[in-house]
């Protein structure tokens, strides 16, 4: 039924699944956290539509994407800076092809032609007007919104536009910030929803099959130390190319492990 949202199929999703005593409790908890699940990987990943940043894909090798320059050298990221090695390549290397290899471990240097970062900003201009022509196949009104700034969703901001890092952009409240400050707020809010996530799935303890809580528990685990690990990365990288202080990170019980 392509009417029907994605928060009732969700919840359909969820009662047939769970089954029990506490079915009602324990599908509205599932409901929520399937919600948010896509905003809160792409808050401690890839904010305001920045687009591809894990290892893989070589239709965006370094350097040669339509959205960036191609590089001096010696390296393949911005500037010809020598990207490291992500634990990606390191798996590649070793012949591991198991799940998760390609499209999971963050590698921002090496997606430069994707997304064009550089100590000026970030973003891929995909304008119909001074870009990639990336905006055209869509309707000319839809066009023309994404052509332009001011009217360009917050959420594909930098997937059509290329922004300083001083740029100023108002957040989901309404403040006034830095582009280099808002997606650090981002980043930081994100890995700090994915530990509440991982609290919602532990109050279901004793509520559902033992296996299942357990096995869903550790993946969660395995998530809010990802997200954390991600995030420290990416800003890590962003606050070198912004020549901005290294975000400070206040470590809460919202970013710790729950098993």
């Amino acid at each position: 039924d392509p009417s029907q949202s994605a928060e009732s199929i969700n919840k359909e999703w969820a009662e047939m699944t769970f089954t029990g005593t506490h079915r009602s409790e324990v599908a509205g908890a599932v409901e929520s956290i399937l919600s948010r699940s896509r905003e809160v990987f792409e808050g401690y990943t890839s904010p305001l539509g920045i687009g591809f940043i894990v290892f893989g894909g070589g239709a965006y090798k370094a350097g040669h994407g339509a959205c960036a320059p191609a590089t001096p050298g010696p390296g393949l990221g911005p500037g010809g800076e020598v990207c490291s090695t992500s634990p990606g390549s390191r798996r590649l290397q070793l012949g591991d092809l198991r799940g998760g290899l390609d499209h999971y471990w963050v590698d921002p240097c090496s997606n430069y032609g994707c997304s064009n970062y550089s100590t000026n900003g970030l973003g891929c201009d995909r304008t119909s007007t001074t870009g990639t022509g990336y905006a055209t196949q869509y309707a000319p009104v839809v066009r023309d919104m994404f052509d332009n700034i001011a009217t360009c969703p917050r959420k594909n901001l930098l997937w059509f536009h290329n922004l300083a890092w001083d740029s100023r952009i108002k957040d989901s409240h309404g403040e006034e910030m830095t582009l280099f400050q808002l997606i650090n707020r981002t980043h930081f809010a994100a890995v700090e929803e994915a530990g509440k996530m991982a609290r919602d799935w532990a109050s279901l303890r004793g509520k559902i099959d033992a296996s299942i809580y357990h096995g869903v528990a550790a993946r969660f685990a395995q998530q809010v130390n990802d997200a954390s690990a991600m995030s420290r990365t990416i800003m890590g990288q962003y606050s070198a190319w912004a020549h901005q202080p290294p975000p400070t990170w206040k470590e809460t019980s919202d970013m710790r492990a729950f098993v």
